[in-house]
Order: structure tokens, then sequence, then C-alpha cells
């Protein structure tokens, strides 16, 4: 339905501004931080009922090494969940503009 496609359209939003280091505040999840030796972990657990009717935590583990997002952990409300590895991140790449164009 219409709520639920909205939904995924503001979940997709958290998530890429996650990715790009942006956290969402602090009104819309409850924020908490934890590190290991080679990793820091942002997990968020929201705060809106109708976000929480859908997802029940996400977290974000970050490289020491270079700061780059190493993984994401998106946790639905019935315990399903789909996570999200970066590897061989490759920062800033010229990437030529005909890559965009659309044949």
């Amino acid at each position: 339905d219409v709520n639920s496609n909205l939904l995924f359209k503001q979940i997709n939003k958290i998530i890429i501004s996650m990715v790009s280091g942006n956290l969402p505040s602090g009104e819309e999840f409850d924020l908490s931080y934890f590190e290991n030796k080679d990793l820091y972990q942002v997990s968020l657990v929201p705060l809106r009922e109708e976000v929480e009717d859908m997802i029940s935590s996400i977290q974000i583990y970050q490289s020491k090494k270079d700061l780059t997002v190493a993984k994401v952990r998106l946790t639905e409300s019935n315990g399903d969940y789909t996570v999200l590895h970066f590897k061989n991140t490759i920062l800033n790449a010229k990437i030529p503009v005909e890559t965009f164009l659309v044949k």
C-alpha cells in the first residue's frame, strides 16, 4: 500500500544518509555507540511508532582504519534482517560521465 511504500522510501533515505555519515536526530531514534578494536558501531532503535512497526533496529559498523561504513544491518520487527557488506571500497574514484547516461 501507499503508506508502506512511503515508509520504505523513508527507510532508504535514512540508510543512504547514514552511509554518507549523517546520522538521524535523537528525536527519531534512540542512538547507542559501541566499539571494538577494528570497528565503531552505531545502533539505532526507532522512536516513532510507524517506523517501529517495520524496523526494530539498524546497526551501522564503521571501520576504524579509514572511517568508511563496513556493514549495515537492518532488523525488521518480525526478526528478519538484511545485512549490507561494503568491501573493496574505493574513495573518490573518478567515474566517467558516460557511466550515467541512459541508453
